[in-house]
């Protein structure tokens, strides 16, 4: 059975991004973190992460990028599965785990769906416009966690099951 997954690294006060953009810029350890959890697996995105990560597809993993603009959805390459909702998107996956990877629209629509969430958590503020909805405690647990202090700001990475 497929499995509803999210992904995503978030600022000290739930902030995702600014202007489009990651508000902390480039970080290596969660991309190869992302990486090794996302490979071989689909990834479901809104239009806006399409964009910003270049409109390329991610290798080695199934992309599927959800518009309500089927004009927009026609302009994407042929080897990206494209939907209008996140219904059909998630409908569309028959094998494997899916990882939601983005924005914050995409994540309020399916984070009751979800069985785990998977947060790099930065322990550090930036400026924001772009927020990842807030977890109620009593609806998840956390089952791992690894923390690091050895870049400008200090992370954890962490697993969160439902309850």
């Amino acid at each position: 059975m497929t499995q509803i997954n999210i992904i995503a690294a978030i600022g000290a006060n739930n902030e995702i991004g600014l202007n489009g953009d990651i508000p902390w810029g480039k970080f290596p350890e969660d991309l190869k973190h992302f990486k090794s959890l996302t490979i071989h697996s689909t990834i479901i995105m809104g239009r806006k992460t399409w964009e910003s990560i270049g409109c390329k597809k991610l290798p080695n993993r199934r992309n599927i990028v959800v518009s309500r603009d089927i004009n927009y959805l026609n302009k994407i390459k042929k080897d990206v599965n494209c939907f209008q909702s996140i219904k059909s998107a998630i409908k569309s996956v028959t094998i494997g785990d899916i990882f939601i990877i983005g924005g914050s629209e995409i994540y309020e629509q399916t984070i009751d769906l979800s069985k785990k969430i998977y947060l790099t958590q930065i322990h550090k503020s930036f400026d924001a416009n772009t927020y990842f909805p807030m977890i109620n405690d009593d609806d998840w647990k956390t089952v791992n966690c690894i923390s690091s202090f050895n870049n400008d700001f200090g992370y954890s990475f962490i697993e969160l099951d439902r309850v």
